[in-house]
């Protein structure tokens, strides 16, 4: 008979995300991991896996709390405006300018397993889907050819906001990217 977990498996991917979101995967020694969720080796092992595992895990916490935060309440121009300020917001508000695990994850892919690249990649596509699906509200049947520049630009601007963010950049720097990128959006989507 399997003896009960003595620990909260939420409790602990919570507590991982915060070690691998604040010092990268390779950066996040296992005995760090063990400190931060209060458990033995063996235990966190029994729960999740291995360290890529781990990570696994804590990467779709991450997942979870940013998809609800940027997913606005409706798709269009308000939608678009949304997930650029939150994604400001965001930025500035975390004491630790952390970044986004998703990209920071980007500069440690040939430290990651196959299966975390392919999760990190499909968070990039995620993030791209759910601002295609802004601008195409915000046009309806009649969308502009240059639709993917748009998208494009939307994408990095957002990434540029989270990079920016992390290096130190200032409040007012990273809301301005933020409504410039908006500003351009309604620009582009009046002409």
């Amino acid at each position: 008979m399997a003896r009960p977990r003595g620990f909260a498996v939420e409790d602990a991917q919570q507590a991982l995300l915060d070690v691998f979101w604040s010092k990268g995967y390779e950066g996040s020694a296992v005995r760090e991991l063990c400190a931060a969720t209060g458990q033995l080796q063996g235990s966190l092992y029994a729960a999740f896996g291995d360290k890529d595992q781990m990570f696994q895990a804590a990467m779709g916490q991450y997942l979870t709390w940013i998809g609800g935060q940027l997913t606005p309440s409706a798709d269009g121009r308000d939608g678009v405006r949304h997930i650029l300020e939150t994604t400001s917001r965001l930025t500035i508000e975390d004491p630790g300018r952390r970044g986004c695990l998703i990209i920071n994850s980007v500069a440690e892919r040939e430290n990651l397993s196959p299966a975390a690249n392919a999760t990190v990649q499909a968070s990039f596509d995620q993030l791209r889907a759910l601002l295609r699906r802004q601008v195409e509200a915000s046009f309806g049947a009649n969308r502009p050819e240059d639709t993917e520049d748009m998208v494009n630009l939307l994408v990095g601007a957002t990434v540029s906001i989270r990079l920016l963010g992390r290096s130190g950049a200032s409040a007012q720097e990273l809301t301005s990217i933020a409504a410039g990128a908006v500003a351009a959006f309604d620009r582009w989507a009046t002409e």
